[in-house]
């Protein structure tokens, strides 16, 4: 699951904003919602930083939900104190190695710490991701998590939490901005048109990215345009004047189209 939601005003007490507040009640809500329709399911849940905070956690371990959800400095000063104040004294465990294009990478964490400042507080496991390059920090980001920070997992749970803007760009990016037109409202009908709509849509998406993951002559033809919407322009324009007697014979025509000789005398 993926929960995405712009960044709310939280203070060092970690009292949130009205604003804040319903954007995790409504994070509160779904994640019941989805553990009633999947009650044996293992799920990690992937969020902003907005929902990091201990009445979100406490919800999510409620609903027997593992998270990574990203930390920021600002919203979280009193954990951030303590763990600046451990890499003075003995240092975070670290993993660091340097990439072919000569990039260092480096992560660091620490398990079994306090969420923020007060008596109640959870206990979370922090991990950390840098980029170097030359000697300085092109990159730097910071999560939370229940799972068990090591070195045999950290590359992952990174991996993992950079996951959400995969998920922000090439799931909702994709749906309003490259040809499904998810930003319409589809207010029409009466009753359940502006649905059935939204479901074709959804379904029209799923049924591409298995296209994308498993046909090679689907890949060839989208290999053919770098946005998506192109793609989609190159099938309609195809379609208005041509008929085809199977989805095999539209993708081969879009991928060879046959040469046509110029007739002056038409």
């Amino acid at each position: 699951m993926h929960q995405s939601c712009s960044h709310g005003s939280v203070g060092v007490s970690g009292e949130q904003s009205p604003d804040s507040t319903r954007k995790t009640n409504a994070g509160k809500r779904i994640i019941v919602k989805i553990r009633k329709a999947h009650r044996q399911l293992k799920m990690i849940i992937v969020a902003d930083s907005l929902y990091s905070k201990q009445p979100f956690v406490e919800a999510l371990k409620d609903q027997r939900f593992s998270f990574i959800l990203v930390a920021k400095p600002n919203d979280h000063k009193v954990m951030m104190e303590h763990l600046h104040d451990l890499k003075g004294l003995r240092g975070l465990s670290q993993l660091t190695f340097t990439d072919e294009r000569g990039r260092q990478h480096l992560y660091e964490w620490e398990n079994d710490v306090a969420l923020n400042g007060n008596k109640e507080s959870i206990k979370v496991n922090f991990f950390e991701y840098s980029i170097i390059v030359n000697g300085k920090v092109t990159f730097h980001y910071c999560w939370v998590t229940d799972i068990p920070v090591e070195r045999t997992n950290v590359e992952q749970l990174v991996k993992a939490g950079r996951a959400r803007w995969k998920i922000e760009n090439e799931g909702f990016n994709t749906l309003k901005n490259q040809g499904y037109h998810l930003d319409h409202n589809f207010g029409h009908g009466t009753q359940y048109l502006s649905e059935a709509f939204f479901v074709l849509n959804m379904i029209a998406f799923f049924m591409h990215q298995i296209f994308e993951l498993t046909d090679r002559l689907y890949q060839k033809c989208r290999a053919k345009f770098s946005a998506r919407i192109q793609h989609f322009n190159n099938f309609r324009s195809v379609l208005r004047y041509t008929i085809f007697h199977s989805w095999e014979h539209l993708l081969i025509y879009i991928h060879s189209p046959p040469i046509q000789e110029f007739n002056p005398s038409l």
